[in-house]
């Protein structure tokens, strides 16, 4: 306790400080040894990335992609028509006119990772 006193003229104060003991819970220790377990292997990320050039209807359409330690690339043209291929640029032949969604799936086998922009065909 601490205790102070009031000269005259002035303002005495007491203040009481208690001190209380923080308990950390206890955490129980196994009896059997824990295995061990697989160490974790840190991969690369999955990048990847499209440019899409459009062009005229009835004429070829450039789409080039960009990624990382990927083994297929599997397109969807947004006119009802795909294709899935190993190279990273592919064309496409519009038959009419507008904008389309284009989705591009990258997988290296055991991941994928999706992308989708617009390509917009001219009349």
């Amino acid at each position: 306790m601490m205790t102070v006193r009031a000269v005259a003229g002035t303002l005495a104060a007491a203040a009481l400080v208690v001190l209380q003991p923080i308990v950390m819970p206890t955490v129980p220790v196994p009896s059997t040894p824990v295995p061990p377990q697989e160490p974790v292997v840190a991969r690369e990320p999955l990048l990847a990335s499209m440019s899409l050039y459009g062009t005229q209807a009835g004429r070829p359409s450039y789409l080039n992609a960009n990624s990382s330690a990927v083994a297929t690339y599997r397109w969807d043209f947004g006119d009802g028509t795909g294709e899935m291929t190993q190279n990273l640029g592919t064309q496409h032949i519009y038959r009419s006119a507008g904008t389309f969604t284009v989705q591009l799936t990258a997988s290296d086998g055991s991941r994928s990772v999706s992308l989708r922009g617009s390509i917009f065909v001219f009349p």
